[in-house]
């Protein structure tokens, strides 16, 4: 699996590409913000399955309206975050950002010990 760090956005955030070059198959790790970096990368990779988010603080998923939009990739979250999304105080957007998170769907709820294949 080849990993690629990706840094962007105005607080700058550690964002991951995970590729699977046997399978030709990616996911993206927590995608901030929007940026040329991280679109570039989005749409190197190609085929990005899924949006894997660590937690909920709008500096880690700000960006996944866009990373959904530029590569159909199903978005997975753990399950006690799902509040925060839509929660700028809770996710800290309130804070640091003068607008707030662009809304996105999650399309599946993580819980200890689930397992995400890629490949």
């Amino acid at each position: 699996m080849k990993v690629k760090k990706i840094v962007g956005g105005p607080l700058p955030t550690n964002c991951y590409l995970l590729t699977d070059e046997t399978a030709g198959v990616s996911a993206v790790v927590d995608p901030g913000f929007e940026s040329p970096e991280l679109d570039g990368a989005l749409r190197a990779a190609g085929n990005v399955r899924a949006v894997l988010l660590t937690h909920a603080h709008f500096d880690h998923i700000t960006g996944v309206h866009r990373a959904v939009e530029l590569t159909g990739a199903k978005v997975y979250l753990y399950s006690e975050d799902l509040p925060l999304i839509s929660n700028s105080v809770q996710n800290v957007s309130s804070i640091f950002l003068a607008s707030s998170v662009p809304p996105f769907h999650v399309d599946t709820l993580l819980n200890d010990g689930d397992v995400i294949p890629l490949g």
